[in-house]
């Protein structure tokens, strides 16, 4: 199972949504909080994954939704925000802002070091831009980050 980390911004916290509160009984109204969650799958959850990224990612992310097209999968967090414009979460990788979601399928489990999924989008780390649809950052066994 994924550990869920706070960090401490200005802004409300959803981590009861996310199931991430020990104070909260499940299914409970989300609490306002000087905080935001992340999911971080590690290392050693990662090591015997099979498949891909994508793969792994539904399973330790709640209300995470993944639709395989022709292109890029498509992936949802938060809802259908927009019909016109993409939904899918920003994915950085070692730091560097993937194009699109294309990247999580050829990522090699085996070969990461950290997942950290912002479901709503807000991170504190410097060098990240905040995305109202999420935040994918993976960090590679071979990163310096």
């Amino acid at each position: 199972m994924c550990r869920c980390i706070k960090l401490v911004v200005a802004a409300v916290s959803f981590g009861t949504a996310f199931g991430c509160s020990s104070n909260s009984s499940p299914g409970s109204a989300p609490e306002a909080r000087e905080e935001s969650t992340a999911m971080v799958i590690d290392e050693h959850e990662l090591e015997h994954a099979a498949g891909n990224v994508l793969n792994i990612l539904p399973s330790h992310v709640a209300g995470m939704r993944i639709k395989r097209t022709d292109s890029c999968p498509e992936i949802l967090m938060r809802g259908t925000r927009s019909l016109m414009s993409s939904n899918d979460p920003v994915v950085y990788v070692d730091g560097t802002r993937s194009g699109n979601t294309c990247i999580l399928e050829t990522l090699v489990p085996s070969e990461i070091h950290r997942i950290e999924v912002y479901p709503m989008g807000v991170t504190q780390r410097p060098g990240y831009r905040n995305s109202p649809n999420g935040l994918i950052l993976v960090f590679m066994k071979t990163s310096d980050l």
